[in-house]
């Protein structure tokens, strides 16, 4: 071990001053490793020199002693580390280690401050100076960090891409995560869902508005009608926000158009799985809309969302006939579209037909089906009239002769086949429901 007085005695005659502590060495030896450790505190270090003629005398080229760095690690310890020189909390020189990780890379950058061996204690101002810059610097670099955590929040959480099936087969998986799905959202009495007709699970996914905003829905036993919320929407603890530009009121507009309605749309929102619940025959989850039904998707932002600019296309998903009611006649229902998945294999099977009567002409499509139906000769289908007509949508009525019973056949063109046609623009007329009126 190197003795202090011999060290002090060696800076004599010197103009240069050496702050000293302990001098200890790990291994004594030929070539001990050495190291000064400080023990005069609120004191500055000085600049060590050495005589030409006795450097190595120090035993510095030799390795008898070595210097000493101040390695602290990472940014979010930088400004204490950087307040800390002034105030003699460090050995040597005090150096700020930033790691930056990429997927096969690994940076490492050192910053250094500035050396703050050459004050003397015969320069207090230097020091003053020295003191107030650190403090300044670990100022900008606590900024710094806020700065970037704010805009990492604004930036916000990537939703992850996902389709509706595999929301309906795995919901727990996605619970509470932020996902962007593309699908048809459907609109009406007691429901507010988004589907995908190629989806073979029957969980269904609720719809609901975050922020301030509400869908209306009327169900059971839910929010009221109304279109806003006085508060922010919070689901499970967590506040679901909306942003209401262009694309979600042109989206709002026309869910709300029609009593029923089926819009395609690309929604970015939360997804709650809801809790599992059991039936004799399946386990499911749910919670959430008309009579906890479902599990939920609430509305962050919607980013894109498909036109519905075709008179020719019927954009209803309600296929009931309610004027057979106001005429004072019972009625029941001989068939009905059950599934969205029978109306893509009628279009295929309208595709593979030589005939182009599926496309072209309705009444022959209503009477058809109907003989059919009844099992008569289509023939005997004489007289059908058209009693009504909307967009995409014929309804027509047949009673037989002599009869007081009577049949109204609903022939639609379902914009959703629009989607899976092979021609967008050639969509066949299917029927979709029919009835047999029983008037007195």
């Amino acid at each position: 071990m190197i003795d202090r007085g011999e060290i002090l005695s060696r800076m004599a005659g010197h103009q240069h001053w050496l702050k000293i502590g302990a001098v200890q060495c790990d291994h004594p030896g030929p070539r001990p490793d050495c190291r000064v450790q400080s023990h005069w505190p609120a004191r500055p270090n000085v600049t060590t020199a050495y005589p030409p003629s006795s450097r190595d005398g120090w035993g510095i080229e030799s390795s008898q002693v070595k210097d000493r760095d101040d390695v602290v690690d990472g940014l979010e310890n930088a400004p204490p580390a950087l307040i800390g020189p002034p105030q003699d909390r460090n050995f040597g020189k005090l150096l700020i280690k930033i790691t930056w990780r990429a997927p096969r890379d690994k940076i490492e950058l050192y910053c250094c401050p500035p050396d703050r061996s050459r004050m003397t204690m015969f320069q207090p101002s230097l020091q003053i100076v020295c003191y107030l810059l650190a403090r300044m610097i670990g100022l900008l670099f606590a900024l710094l960090l806020l700065t970037f955590c704010s805009l990492a929040e604004e930036v916000g959480e990537e939703p992850i891409k996902v389709t509706v099936c595999q929301l309906a087969n795995d919901p727990a998986r996605y619970n509470q995560m932020l996902v962007q799905v593309t699908g048809f959202a459907s609109y009406g009495f007691e429901n507010f869902t988004i589907n995908d007709p190629s989806c073979s699970s029957m969980l269904g996914i609720w719809l609901e508005y975050g922020g301030t905003a509400a869908a209306g829905t009327t169900y059971c036993c839910g929010e009221s009608t109304a279109r806003r919320r006085p508060e922010q929407l919070v689901v499970e603890d967590i506040p679901i926000s909306l942003v209401e530009d262009e694309r979600f009121r042109e989206f709002d507009r026309l869910v709300h158009r029609r009593f029923d309605s089926s819009v395609h749309v690309t929604l970015v929102g939360r997804f709650f799985s809801g809790r599992q619940k059991k039936t004799p025959n399946s386990v499911f989850r749910g919670g959430y809309g008309h009579f906890g039904c479902c599990s939920l998707l609430a509305i962050e932002q919607v980013t894109s969302v498909d036109p519905q600019d075709r008179d020719d296309l019927d954009y209803n998903t309600s296929f009931d006939e309610t004027s057979i009611a106001k005429r004072g006649c019972g009625y029941q229902s001989l068939y009905r579209i059950r599934a969205e998945s029978d109306l893509i294999e009628a279009q295929r099977k309208a595709e593979q037909s030589q005939s182009e009567l599926s496309f072209d002409d309705p009444k022959r499509v209503a009477s058809g089906h109907l003989a059919q139906l009844l099992k008569i000769d289509e023939k005997s289908v004489a007289g059908i009239k058209q009693t009504c007509q909307a967009p995409g949508r014929f309804v027509y009525e047949w009673r037989p002769t002599g009869k007081r019973e009577g049949y109204l056949i609903v022939v639609s063109r379902p914009s959703l086949l629009s989607f899976y046609a092979k021609d967008p623009r050639r969509v066949a007329w299917i029927v979709v429901a029919v009835y047999r009126s029983l008037c007195r």
